[in-house]
């Protein structure tokens, strides 16, 4: 991750350590071992809620994980429980409230008066969808899509099925490799006309079609070597399930399933993932960052075989699966 990068998402960090601190986490925990269930009953937090912050701490190595059960990392016990020699609690709170009472957002407001509105960021909760397709594209510029170009082969595929393909960057990037693969990006008509004048602007018109519906208008059957689900699989279970079905109808017999996305997977304490999955459900309580395991549980499911997952960042996973090849019945 690039400094541009890492910066703008330090407050997701400082909001998981303040929402810790604000139920006395580490001091409930000290030098204990507990499960997730346990550590939800002496904080009278949800377990669901619980596991996601257990999670992100873990990550930012303010906690130990072995398999369902944590501990404070040296670290935490140092410096965030009050009375140890280290303890620097007392600062990490205050700077809490600073941010929970939006002293940052109002420092704007003092360095141009008259201009700015504190209370319009602070009541703002759902992201425009065009300015959301340009936040992705700029996460995928900055090694995303070049990784996924790298990791999927679709030197025999002739088409795409981009579905929720934002402005169109991972489209652009593996057509761009692939110098006879044709793509189709379905996206909402809102967005649709800016992923429009960006594929003109790559001079790809002729090789990228943009449809401008909801995918569940989506009426292809059987059309595609591959369909690509990138960055979409963040709601509710039987909302990605449909998804995943529909890109199962859409693929032709043999054709791939392309999954990437910021998923989480125990064996690892990747920051991002864990962070990401906090701020989906901070937006919006169904949001959800499903785990490695969930997804690759959903295209078997819905009939995919042959999966194959691995991180291609330290962001991003890529999962993929085959749909079976219709089977010749013998005469």
């Amino acid at each position: 991750m690039n400094n541009i990068f890492e910066t703008s998402i330090a407050f997701w960090r400082s909001s998981v350590l303040f929402e810790a601190l604000k139920i006395n986490l580490f001091e409930k925990l000290g030098e204990n071992r507990l499960t997730a269930e346990e550590i939800s009953q002496i904080c009278s937090i949800d377990q669901k809620y619980i596991r996601r912050l257990l999670r992100a701490l873990a990550a930012m190595k303010f906690i130990s994980r072995k398999h369902d059960t944590f501990t404070c990392t040296d670290i935490a016990l140092e410096g965030l429980i009050p009375g140890r020699s280290r303890n620097m609690s007392h600062f990490a709170r205050a700077m809490g409230e600073d941010f929970s009472g939006g002293y940052w957002i109002d420092l704007s407001q003092s360095l141009n008066p008259g201009n700015f509105s504190a209370a319009s960021i602070v009541e703002e909760r759902q992201m425009n969808p065009r300015t959301l397709a340009m936040v992705t594209q700029n996460i995928a510029l900055q090694g995303e899509a070049e990784a996924l170009k790298e990791n999927l082969d679709l030197a025999e595929k002739g088409s795409l099925l981009d579905i929720g393909g934002g402005s169109g960057v991972y489209s652009v990037a593996l057509c761009k490799s692939n110098p006879l693969l044709q793509a189709v990006i379905v996206e909402i008509p809102e967005v649709a006309e800016l992923t429009k004048k960006i594929i003109t602007e790559f001079e790809l018109d002729d090789r990228i079609q943009v449809v401008g519906i909801d995918w569940n208008d989506c009426r292809y059957e059987n059309e595609f070597d591959c369909v690509l689900l990138s960055d979409v699989l963040y709601f509710q279970p039987e909302e990605c399930r449909k998804l995943i079905n529909l890109a199962f109808r859409t693929l032709k017999p043999g054709g791939m399933l392309a999954i990437r996305g910021y998923f989480w997977d125990d064996s690892d304490d990747r920051i991002f993932p864990a962070l990401f999955d906090i701020n989906l459900m901070a937006h919006n309580t169904h949001n959800m960052n499903p785990s490695v395991e969930e997804v690759i549980t959903w295209i078997g499911e819905s009939g995919f075989a042959e999966h194959v997952s691995k991180p291609i960042t330290e962001l991003s996973y890529l999962i993929t699966g085959k749909k079976p090849k219709v089977k010749k019945e013998k005469s």
